[in-house]
């Protein structure tokens, strides 16, 4: 708790727009060379659990379903923009409204696209489209299957990445991301320890951490140092669809 308040108390402190920038500067500097470093170290410790065949393959699936980000069409860019404009202002009210209008939004996209995914997976040849051995035809549908999961939820619960970014606190940012890193670094040295060449097991720590740990970073989020923007059904409103969806749309695009 201890933590946690101190968290909440330095985000909610009264910091000029230079400021902000500075202090994320400092930070960036000590988090970009971290998160770099735990990457670096994951690669030997998969690449040794998995063999070369099966981290070939997980590279090329967690590299291809990673584009689900773009399937919010922008609106997480969308937010950022109008997110941004409204704390600069102290409209709290309209912040609560674009927050909650954009997470439901998401949500929609994303349960449309993973009923599309359930759809299409039985008729997609993954062997084939992998050049992988016809034996790991069954574990490769469970560690799709799995990752894709979980990249949908991380759509919606990457939202408090995109209020930090508005913020104008990208290093607290940034320091989510490679929190989730260092975790899974840890989780998955510990499951070479135990299990043997599985790419499920694989799939299902590098995949669950990057949505569970901003979707418990959101609530303790929510619940202090940004409780006057955090999201209810009430606050959706479909005057802000379009000029979320307009401004998303064309960074949809460029990206």
């Amino acid at each position: 708790m201890l933590i946690i308040n101190r968290l909440s108390s330095l985000l909610s402190k009264g910091l000029t727009r230079n400021s902000k920038i500075k202090l994320s500067l400092i930070g960036l500097s000590f988090i970009k060379p971290l998160s770099f470093l735990t990457g670096a170290l994951l690669v030997p410790v998969l690449l040794g659990y998995l063999g070369t065949v099966k981290y070939g393959i997980w590279l090329t699936v967690y590299s291809m379903i990673g584009w689900t980000v773009l399937f919010d069409f922008g609106l997480g860019n969308g937010l950022r923009n109008n997110l941004g404009e409204a704390l600069a202002k102290n409209d709290f009210v309209l912040g609560r409204i674009l927050v909650s209008t954009t997470l439901i939004m998401l949500c929609l996209f994303a349960c449309i696209i993973y009923a599309v995914f359930l759809l299409t997976m039985p008729f997609i040849n993954w062997i084939v489209i992998l050049n992988a051995p016809e034996s790991l035809e069954q574990e490769l549908k469970i560690f799709i299957m799995v990752i894709f999961s979980f990249f949908i939820l991380r759509i919606m619960t990457g939202v408090i990445i995109t209020i930090l970014f508005s913020d104008q606190r990208p290093a607290l940012g940034e320091s989510i991301n490679t929190l989730a890193d260092a975790l899974i670094l840890v989780l998955i040295y510990i499951v070479t320890l135990y299990t043997e060449n599985s790419l499920i097991y694989v799939g299902l720590v590098s995949s669950s951490l990057t949505a569970i740990v901003p979707f418990f970073v959101s609530i303790i989020l929510f619940r202090h140092a940004y409780s006057r923007i955090s999201p209810a059904l009430r606050y959706f409103s479909s005057k802000y669809v379009t000029k979320l969806g307009g401004q998303g749309l064309q960074f949809f695009v460029m990206q």
